[in-house]
C-alpha cells in the first residue's frame, strides 16, 4: 500500500455523510444508555462496549460515555464536518499516497482518542490502532461500526499492540514521562507525540452563580479526568473558594464514584501528613500551589490581584494549557478563551495540542 497513488481515498462529501452518520448514532446510543431507550441501528456494538467498560474501568461510568458520545455527536454535524473538510483544499487532490500511520491512544477520558482515528481515516491512510488499556473497547466499537457503514473500512483499520516495524508515521498521547519513551522509539518517523496539558479557568469575583454554576461542569466531567477539564484556578481572594463550594453542590454526585471518593480520601491523607493547608468542599479539595499538577478531586488555585502580573504568568504556562475559561473572554489578551461551561464540547478545529493532525497527515 505505501507508496502507491491513494485510488481508495474518497471525497470529502463522501466522509461528510460517512462521519455525520456515525454522529446520529453516537447521539442516539448516548440516550439509550442514559434513558433505557431502544438502541439504534448499528448502534449495539457500541452500547454494548459502554456497557462492559463501565464494568472494566471504574471511571468511565455509563453517565460519562454517555456525555462523551453525545459530545462527539455535537461535533459530527453534517456542516461542521463539511465546513471543517472544506478547509482543506488537499481532500480533494487525488495525487496523494496511502501511508500506514500509527495512532496510540490515551485512555483518561472515554473515546479521547477518537479525533485521531477521524483524521487518519479522512485524509485516507490506513489507521494502525493501539487503544489504551483502560479504553480497549470503545476504540474497536467505533471502527466495527464504521466497518458496518463502509465495508471497505475493514482493510484500512487494524488494532494492534506492537507497530514499531510497520508504521510510517505515528501519533501517540501520553503523560510527559510516556513522550519521551514514545520519541525514543518513534521520533525518526514524521510524528505527533503528545504531552502532559492542563486547563485553567480565571476568576475575577464578577461571575454571576449561573457561571460558576457552568463551570463546575468544566472541573467535574469525566471526573476530572481529562486535560480539557479544569484544573488550576485563578482566584481573586480565598473568599471565593466559598462561593465555589455552593455553587457546584449539584455536582456531589462524583462522590458515589468509589474511584473518585478514593482519590479524595488519599488527597486529605497526603496533605495532613505533609501539613499542608487546604479547604474542604466535600466533594473536593483546594489547595494554595502554583504547580499544576493536582489530581482528580484536588484542585490547585493561586490569588491575583493585578490583573498584568496575572496575565504575565497565564502567558508563561499557556504551552501547558489546553484551555482556558473566563466569563469575560474579552477582557484578556487571547482570542481563544474559552466561556465557563464549554470546554467539554471541542469543534472540529480544536485539536489536542495546537498542532494540526489533519495538516500533518496531509502532508506525509
Amino acid at each position: 500500500m505505501s507508496g502507491e497513488p491513494a485510488a481508495m481515498i474518497k471525497s470529502p462529501a463522501y466522509y461528510t455523510d460517512l462521519f455525520a452518520t456515525l454522529g446520529q448514532i453516537m447521539g442516539k446510543v448516548s440516550q439509550a444508555l442514559l434513558q433505557q431507550s431502544p438502541v439504534p441501528d448499528g448502534g449495539h456494538q457500541l452500547y454494548r462496549a459502554a456497557l462492559q467498560s463501565a464494568n472494566d474501568n471504574p471511571w468511565f461510568t455509563t453517565r460519562e460515555t454517555a456525555r462523551a458520545l453525545q459530545a462527539l455527536s455535537g461535533m459530527l454535524t453534517f456542516g461542521a464536518l463539511r465546513d471543517w473538510m472544506q478547509s482543506y483544499p488537499r481532500l480533494s487532490t487525488g495525487n496523494r499516497q496511502v501511508k500506514k500511520v500509527g495512532v496510540i491512544m490515551a485512555g483518561n477520558i472515554p473515546l479521547v482518542g477518537f479525533h485521531d482515528m477521524l483524521c487518519v481515516i479522512t485524509a485516507g491512510h490506513q489507521l494502525l490502532l493501539k487503544p489504551s488499556s483502560n479504553d480497549k473497547l470503545l476504540p474497536l466499537a467505533v471502527a466495527n461500526t464504521l466497518a458496518l457503514l463502509d465495508k471497505g473500512l475493514m482493510n484500512r483499520i487494524r488494532v494492534t499492540g506492537e507497530m514499531k516495524d510497520e508504521a510510517q508515521a505515528m501519533i501517540a498521547t501520553g503523560s510527559d514521562n510516556t513522550a519521551r519513551y514514545f520519541t525514543y522509539h518513534y521520533g525518526h518517523l514524521p510524528h505527533i507525540i503528545r504531552k502532559n496539558r492542563y486547563s485553567a479557568a480565571i476568576l475575577t469575583g464578577r461571575e454571576s452563580v449561573r457561571e460558576l454554576e457552568s463551570l463546575g461542569e468544566d472541573v467535574f466531567a469525566y471526573y476530572g479526568m481529562g486535560c480539557r477539564n479544569v484544573s488550576y484556578l485563578f482566584i481573586p481572594g480565598v473568599e471565593h473558594l466559598g462561593h465555589l463550594t455552593r455553587a457546584w453542590k449539584a455536582y456531589s454526585y462524583v462522590l458515589e464514584n468509589r474511584a473518585y471518593t478514593n482519590n479524595l480520601r488519599h488527597g486529605r491523607a497526603l496533605m495532613k501528613v505533609c501539613g499542608k493547608a487546604y479547604s474542604d468542599a466535600g466533594f473536593c479539595l483546594f489547595a494554595e500551589n502554583r504547580q499544576p499538577g493536582s489530581s482528580p478531586a484536588v484542585l490547585h488555585y493561586s490569588t491575583w490581584q493585578d490583573a498584568g502580573e496575572l496575565w504575565d504568568q497565564v502567558r508563561d504556562r499557556r504551552h501547558q494549557l489546553q484551555c482556558i475559561v473566563t466569563a469575560r473572554p474579552e477582557q484578556w489578551p487571547d482570542p481563544g478563551l474559552l466561556t465557563p461551561g464549554s470546554t467539554q464540547e471541542p469543534s472540529l478545529p480544536d485539536y489536542a495540542d495546537g498542532t494540526d493532525t489533519m495538516d500533518f497527515l496531509l502532508s506525509l
